[in-house]
């Protein structure tokens, strides 16, 4: 046991020299890149901010961390976090991996007090943990490192929740085993479909107790934001009436300038089907530079373009063809103004967030690259989704379309309606499990 504990502790030690040996050589030389630089800031932890991260841990009897790689897993904590806030006696603390998470929460006006991910040298998480003094850690679905995980442990039981299968490790043995490693940390993974506990199972070598499979956060989430902006839904309603139209509105939504050539390669056609078709273009990069690449594109093909970043959305009128949406936070609003939503992504790379157009019930399609999404697949498997790899395909599926009322899609809001719950069944496991490990 003692020969255990000293070579784990070098390992440690080793690790926790790597990590100087990086922040003192290599982020500084990084940092002179002005692409790398947001990313790269503001992950020291200071005595200023840890003081002020205690005193707002001593107003709680209790803390629970979320760990969260970005947006999209900032988007899948939210639920658990809210409903811990609404409880009143847990001090909620985030932290965002990525520089995009941070500028989504702050977009989002979030309440609970987060920070960017400091390196991964084991003082500084142990620093950072003996001020938190928590009651559990929360990991959201990816984000295992490995200087956090053995911290976190010594300190309180840590939960990986949205749990999905990673096809990508059944081949590779060395990253296999290191993943394997690293769950091995979790006190209990919280799995998301009966696939993704028999590859944590099977290839992971986890027992079945340590893996229940509970569903997807995500599906909570989009709901409920439904719920909680129906304002600012009606606001920006509001303010398109001049742009809105009685014919059907597309948006593409997360789009990449494949994703929008594609589209207008068939838009034309597309007009002569639907006279009075409108379009929402929300590019995934919101920078200057993609957002006029694609008002070039879409004015070179002569439609009238409003671009909402320079002229503000009520500036959109009748006479706009196109609203291209450069603002962050706006889309799943959006598409609760649409009918038919093409999300991004999936026809080069990887498919974006289908669940926020998916829980409007509006028609949705998808790139053939959406493997990696576990709601495209699952929406995919049951027939209620559309998969397009041309623009000509993507023209007839839309032509061939019959609209089913409001929602346009009805079978799509109930499928999606029938997945939620999975934040209470796992808030009511982890608070049970915490209980016990206290007494």
């Amino acid at each position: 046991m003692a020969q255990t504990e000293f070579f784990s502790n070098l390992a440690l030690g080793v690790y926790e020299l790597f990590w100087q040996f990086l922040i003192r050589v290599l982020v500084p030389l990084l940092k002179l890149i002005p692409a790398l630089r947001p990313q790269l800031e503001g992950r020291q932890l200071t005595d200023a901010g840890l003081q002020k991260i205690a005193a707002e841990r001593q107003r709680f009897p209790q803390a629970m961390v979320f760990f969260c790689s970005s947006a999209g897993e900032y988007e899948q904590a939210k639920p658990l976090m809210d409903r811990l806030q609404k409880q009143g006696d847990t001090f909620v603390f985030l932290i965002l991996v990525s520089y995009s998470g941070k500028r989504f929460a702050l977009a989002q006006n979030e309440s609970v007090p987060f920070i960017m991910a400091p390196w991964d040298a084991p003082r500084a998480w142990q620093r950072l943990f003996a001020v938190l003094r928590p009651e559990a850690f929360v990991v959201v679905r990816y984000e295992l490192w490995p200087g956090f995980l053995l911290k976190a442990r010594a300190h309180a039981p840590v939960y990986l929740i949205d749990a999905v299968r990673s096809p990508g490790l059944v081949k590779k043995s060395l990253a296999r085993s290191l993943r394997r490693a690293l769950v091995r940390l979790c006190r209990q993974v919280f799995t998301v479909g009966l696939e993704d506990q028999a590859f944590y199972a099977d290839l992971l070598q986890r027992p079945t107790p340590c893996i229940p499979q509970v569903g997807d956060t995500k599906y909570d989430r989009v709901l409920e934001r439904l719920e909680q902006r129906e304002d600012k839904r009606r606001q920006l309603r509001e303010q398109l009436a001049a742009f809105l139209s009685s014919g059907p509105l597309l948006i593409l939504g997360s789009a990449w300038p494949q994703d929008l050539d594609t589209l207008l390669d068939v838009y034309p056609a597309l007009q002569a089907h639907f006279p009075q078709l409108k379009l929402i273009v929300a590019p995934h990069d919101i920078s200057a530079t993609m957002a006029g690449k694609m008002q070039a594109s879409l004015e070179s093909r002569q439609l009238r373009v409003c671009r909402a970043q320079a002229a503000g959305l009520a500036a959109a009128g009748a006479g706009d063809n196109v609203l291209l949406v450069d603002m962050i936070g706006l889309l799943p609003e959006l598409y609760a103004l649409a009918d038919i939503a093409w999300v991004g992504g999936a026809l080069h790379h990887r498919v974006h967030n289908v669940l926020e157009p998916a829980c409007q019930g509006l028609f949705v399609c998808f790139g053939p690259r959406y493997h990696t999404s576990q709601e495209a697949r699952q929406l995919v498997a049951e027939g209620l989704v559309k998969v397009i790899h041309s623009g000509q395909e993507f023209l007839e599926w839309v032509q061939g379309l019959h609209w089913e009322g409001h929602p346009p899609h009805k079978r799509l809001y109930e499928a999606i309606i029938r997945h939620r719950g999975a934040t209470e069944r796992i808030l009511q496991a982890i608070q049970a499990d915490t209980r016990n490990v206290r007494r």
